[in-house]
């Protein structure tokens, strides 16, 4: 069973080496006079075949990348031709953003002091209110920098979710679609020696 799956992993070799058994049994059987004819339409057909498998291939990788493949890429051409007459639909989206500023007032009030110790007791009420006022004030901003702290969290957590689909991705593309791409060169290489080598 180990075998098998290790011989299944180079399977593009395997089917040019049955595509090649198939066209030598083939060449052996008809006559010496169609051997030249046959061995142009093979040609042909599998250098077209292997091109095709490559260009399927990277369409189905464009796919995985975006909403894109080779059929849109070429309408977007045609359509980019400069004498085509349309009509151009000019899209705009404007936003306007106005900063909002929170202006907060403290006031208190101020009397009259005759004695020192109405003085002392007045500075004491002073540095009481500017406490108060600090740590409100402490208290807010802390409050912003725990809110600032959670969404960067939550802004760095949803980088790596993807970051990981992407690696994911190209993983996939690179990995999961090489052997079809080694399968359309090889088709393409197998036409093009035929002419030469049979």
């Amino acid at each position: 069973m180990k075998l098998i799956k290790w011989l299944l992993r180079a399977w593009p070799f395997i089917i040019i080496s049955f595509i090649a058994f198939l066209h030598f049994i083939v060449i052996n059987i008809i006559s010496n006079g169609d051997v030249d004819f046959f061995n142009k339409i093979i040609s042909s057909f599998v250098q077209v075949s292997g091109g095709l498998v490559v260009l399927s291939n990277i369409n189905s990788n464009l796919g995985l990348f975006g909403k894109i493949s080779l059929m849109e890429i070429f309408k977007c051409w045609i359509k980019s031709f400069p004498y085509f007459r349309s009509g151009k639909n000019i899209k705009a989206d404007i936003s306007c953003e106005l900063p909002f500023s929170i202006i907060s007032l403290d006031g208190s009030i101020v009397k009259s002091c005759n004695t020192l110790e109405e003085k002392i007791e007045d500075v004491q009420r002073q540095i009481n209110e500017l406490r108060d006022a600090f740590y409100i004030k402490e208290n807010e901003m802390l409050k912003k920098i725990s809110q600032i702290e959670y969404n960067l969290r939550i802004g760095i957590c949803n980088n790596k979710c993807e970051i990981e689909k992407l690696n994911e991705l190209v993983c996939k593309s690179s990995t999961g679609s090489i052997n079809v791409q080694v399968f359309g060169v090889l088709l393409v290489v197998y036409g093009s020696v035929i002419s030469v080598v049979i």
